[in-house]
């Protein structure tokens, strides 16, 4: 009798395929002509064959493959190994998507002989199949054949998933009890996510209990942000019942709670990251996506938790991107004293204050959140006016301007020193603001000094140096690309009156940046970060046509700065002013400028129409504001875009017409434009002023170009002949007048009416 040998189909081609047999590690060779019986062969199948031979050795020949009832009984070694071939052709067949055969083959593989490796492949099938309660037999059935840490870990994590919360705890415990100390952290973080989602109070204590013993085995690296984050919000709900409510209260529908941080005293506190993902509230009320809630656990908030709160606001903005002009606040009531002090706030005209907007207990207890927000948020936001913004704004409140940075950053790019010049408030600083925080993004070392900073009794630039010096010392530390070196006068002194009154300072600023640039000139690699100076308000530092005085020194300062720009490509000077003098006048107190001619001109053009727009919108959405068709436009025409002057005339109109929502149409600024020109009054007056002082030339085109009898029907080039190239260039680079073929208009109407205005009251 030929003795007949098993083995599996290891490759198949289109005519022929090789067998690895049980016995051997060689394979075999097979014809298809050699394949016996009904059966198809597949690679993985398990087959019978006899040993024959061919020119080039042995092969198989009267080859069968067969089902599983007719393979062999094996125990031992040998039931592991046919075990094995099992899994191996249960893991084709799945992979196949041929699952009813994969589960016979894993069935085979178990009740062969069962391993920890069979029990958890087969379940996680039938687990990606969606056949939980089979997967859940499947894991019971292994635990009480192989009885290992991995399965009831597994077998634990499914019942959680199908709500069986004290099977898993069961499980999980019985694991505990096998595992070896020090290595549990993992079942603690089971047991902890178990108890976590049965999301009762008593197993959210328990779930704390158990992530705070898996914090103590597993590396902070190990412990996942998620579970961190459930960690927190069952502390949030079991430390008081306040917490438990805004919980509830922030969960539902559009909103979703993405961080939870207690105060340093747990008792007395915790601030929550809420998402909202409603349309309607964002549109409405223009708050960002992400918003700062503060729950406060202790029944009485004070004023020393106001002024606190504003200082976290602005580094939660920072930290999650949360909005950093609204936040909610979560108290047990609102007393009349404290609501009076957050109105108080919302509506101060002088300074913007982050909108402080209380929720008390009673509202969360029984209304749904876009209901209670809607209302809410209406009665306190559309008390703002975002449109009477008189300071700096970056970032996020930064509108437009995206040619005019360009512009500024392709100079500093290619090192060319730029005068940026233009109106009073129309947005010098804010571009020099947002300049220096997206270049300081990019690595380079932004110097911003705002010279009305300088203090009054302050008569040379000893103190400008060392506050260039201390800032250069804070962003070089900052930056890991600048190398170390020995800083002279950089960071060496808390305060300027420290400053030894021998200190050479203006030597030892010198020393300080002449290393720093050396040290940049080291770095192996381009782009090398670059030295950018920008001196706000430069007119602080210069002697006026009244008579005031420079500060002491302005003449070596900016011989010096020329010099150094002069001498490397790593450094660039920027100024801004009001007016050109420090580039266009030749001398100074009889002596030459040294920065004469030095800088690039650039005259800071006011905000296009859709940047006005864009602007107005955003704004007005903040305070339920909106505008009709030809509303915009009609402001842009009045203002010029003119940023300043354009929401301080929908402040005026936000003013006089309280309901909200409002809609501002073209019509209402008409009727109000009378009444306005007087409001802004002082803001025109001070353009007409800085005029007489500084362009008396252009002032008197100004009046003739608004009385319009001495230019009517004259041709540009005679009603201008009287004036210098420099005078026609400030008036346009103000942008006070533009040039529309043979004549000139206002860019701003309302300069032209209120010089009307003017003239005719005789003023």
């Amino acid at each position: 009798m030929v003795d007949k040998h098993f083995g599996t189909i290891a490759q198949l081609t289109a005519t022929y395929g090789f067998i690895k047999p049980d016995q051997e590690n060689k394979r075999l060779f097979f014809p298809y002509s050699e394949v016996k019986g009904g059966n198809r062969p597949v690679v993985g199948a398990r087959v019978a064959f006899i040993l024959g031979a061919n020119n080039r050795g042995p092969c198989a020949r009267q080859l069968i493959v067969l089902d599983e009832a007719e393979l062999p009984p094996n125990t031992g070694e040998s039931a592991i190994s046919d075990s094995k071939a099992f899994m191996a052709q249960a893991v084709i067949a799945r992979d196949s998507r041929q699952f009813e055969q994969a589960e016979r083959l894993y069935r085979k593989a178990l009740d062969l002989c069962p391993s920890p490796q069979v029990i958890l492949s087969f379940a996680a099938m039938e687990k990606n199949r969606g056949r939980k309660k089979e997967a859940m037999d499947i894991y019971l059935e292994g635990i009480e054949k192989v009885p290992v840490r991995k399965i009831f870990e597994d077998a634990a994590t499914l019942a959680t998933s199908l709500g069986r919360y004290s099977e898993a705890r069961r499980l999980l415990s019985r694991a505990l009890g096998i595992s070896k100390p020090g290595t549990q952290g993992g079942i603690y973080l089971a047991l902890a996510r178990n108890a976590f989602k049965e999301n009762t109070l008593s197993t959210l204590k328990e779930a704390v209990e158990y992530y705070e013993r898996s914090l103590q085995t597993l590396s902070p690296a190990s412990f996942p942000r998620s579970d961190r984050l459930c960690l927190n919000i069952a502390k949030l709900r079991t430390q008081h019942h306040r917490g438990n409510l805004a919980y509830g209260f922030f969960s539902k529908g559009s909103f979703k709670i993405l961080d939870v941080e207690f105060f340093d005293s747990v008792t007395e506190g915790a601030d929550l990251v809420v998402n909202i993902a409603s349309k309607e509230l964002l549109e409405s009320f223009g708050v960002e996506p992400r918003l700062l809630v503060r729950v406060y656990f202790k029944t009485s908030v004070s004023l020393a938790d106001i002024d606190s709160l504003s200082t976290t606001i602005a580094s939660r903005a920072i930290e999650h991107g949360t909005d950093e002009q609204v936040c909610l606040v979560v108290t047990s009531s609102l007393p009349d004293d404290l609501k009076r002090v957050l109105f108080g706030r919302v509506e101060n005209k002088n300074k913007l204050y982050p909108a402080i907007v209380p929720i008390p207990q009673d509202i969360i207890e029984t209304e749904t959140p876009e209901t209670a927000l809607n209302e809410t948020l209406g009665q306190w936001l559309y008390r703002r006016d975002l449109f009477n913004v008189n300071f700096p704004v970056v970032g996020r409140k930064f509108f437009g301007r995206n040619r005019d940075l360009d512009e500024l950053k392709d100079a500093i790019t290619d090192s060319i020193p730029v005068g940026l010049f233009g109106l009073r408030k129309v947005g010098k600083t804010s571009l020099l603001k947002e300049l220096a925080r997206r270049g300081s993004e990019s690595g380079d070392l932004y110097v911003y000094i705002d010279l009305l900073r300088i203090p009054g009794d302050v008569t040379d630039l000893r103190w400008v140096y060392w506050r260039l010096a201390d800032e250069l010392f804070k962003l070089a530390a900052q930056n890991p690309r600048v190398p170390k070196f020995k800083w002279r006068f950089g960071g060496q002194y808390e305060s300027f009156l420290d400053v030894p009154i021998s200190l050479p300072v203006a030597t030892a600023f010198d020393a300080d940046l002449t290393s720093l640039l050396k040290a940049i000139e080291s770095i192996p690699r381009d782009p090398r970060p670059k030295v950018v100076v920008l001196l706000d308000e430069i007119e602080r530092l210069l002697p006026t046509a009244q008579g005031k005085e420079g500060l002491a020194g302005y003449f070596d300062f900016f011989s010096y700065l020329r010099g150094v720009s002069q001498e490397t490509n790593h450094f660039c000077l920027v100024v801004t002013g009001a007016n050109a003098a420090i580039s266009e006048v030749a001398q100074f107190e009889g002596r030459d400028n040294p920065a004469f001619n030095f800088f690039k001109q650039i005259y800071l053009r006011l905000l296009p129409s859709p940047d006005c727009n864009a602007m107005l919108t955003a704004l007005g959405r903040g305070m339920g504001v909106k505008f009709t068709k030809g509303a915009i436009p009609r402001i842009v025409s009045l203002t010029g875009g003119h940023p300043f002057f354009s929401r301080q005339l929908c402040s005026y109109l936000a003013e006089r017409h309280k309901d909200r929502p409002l809609e501002i149409t073209a019509e209402m600024i008409d009727k109000s434009l009378e009444q306005y020109i007087l409001f802004c009054d002082k803001d025109m007056q001070e353009i007409f002023d800085r005029l007489s002082r500084d362009y008396p030339d252009e002032r008197d085109f100004c009046v003739a170009l608004a009385d319009g009898k001495d230019m009517q029907n004259i041709p540009l080039y005679k009603s201008v002949k009287e004036l210098s190239g420099t005078a026609l260039r400030h008036l346009i680079g103000y942008q006070l007048i533009e040039l529309i073929g043979d004549s000139a208009q206002f860019t701003m109407d309302l300069l032209r009416l209120w010089i009307d205005r003017r003239m005719g009251d005789g003023a």
